[in-house]
């Protein structure tokens, strides 16, 4: 099996697809809880692994069934969580940052990365600090 994607990796722990719906990630949640949950295993060998597997299901349910946690996780993975998600203006910094790179991003049709002007990155900042 192919090793997931950084993007992917909490889909693949939940057994979903990307565009699957909240319900559906809601029933595969509900359905592998079950069957993790520590309190299910009396082996504290099996229990402990049950605890580790537990968390990670955890983890990519509460990602994945909030929708603004969902979209930043979908764009930008784990990193883009870990800096506390990212609101509008700097969604849009590195969305521009990307197509000065060559890189290919998706906005909605109505604002396009190429309508924008190229940015200095002396003037990007995030929550007021210069960005590296």
């Amino acid at each position: 099996m192919d090793e997931p994607t950084e993007n992917s990796e909490y889909y693949a722990i939940l057994n979903c697809a990307r565009d699957a719906s909240t319900e559906e990630i809601v029933r595969a949640y509900r359905k592998l809880a079950q069957v993790f949950h520590p309190d299910k295993h009396l082996d504290e060998e099996r229990r402990k692994q049950a605890q580790e597997s537990f968390s990670k299901v955890q983890e990519a349910y509460e990602v994945l069934s909030a929708p603004e946690k969902r979209q930043v996780y979908d764009v930008y993975g784990k990193q883009g969580l870990a800096a506390g998600g990212l609101n509008e203006r700097c969604i849009h910094t590195m969305l521009s940052f990307k197509s000065l790179a060559g890189v290919a991003c998706t906005t909605s049709p109505h604002d396009s990365c190429a309508s924008r002007p190229s940015l200095d990155s002396r003037m990007i900042t995030h929550q007021g600090q210069k960005l590296p």
